[in-house]
């Protein structure tokens, strides 16, 4: 699979492109991880959540650019293929 760079400049589109083609296994996993969380009563928009994920990839050299490209392109690709699951709810997509 080819990834992008992490120090690659990177937009929002292209991340959500990604995770809508190549990388639409990863996508799909991330898909039913998050409707297992919902399912529990975990919101995968929990602001806690998104801020440890964050502070990972920082603590591992990704940019800050980047992380939020990433972050805005999986939500983008998640509300087109698993809505539910970006809106919060538990429901089936």
């Amino acid at each position: 699979m080819n990834r992008p760079l992490l120090a690659q400049a990177t937009s929002w589109e292209y991340q959500r492109d990604y995770f809508l083609g190549p990388a639409r296994d990863v996508l799909m996993r991330i898909c039913a991880n998050g409707r297992a969380q919902n399912a529990i009563g975990v919101s995968y928009r929990n602001p806690t959540y998104v801020a440890e994920a964050k502070r990972k990839l920082l603590a591992s050299g990704v940019s800050s650019a980047y992380i939020d490209a990433l972050q805005a392109g999986k939500a983008s690709a998640m509300a087109q293929v698993c809505p539910s699951v970006w809106r919060g709810l538990s429901a089936p997509t």
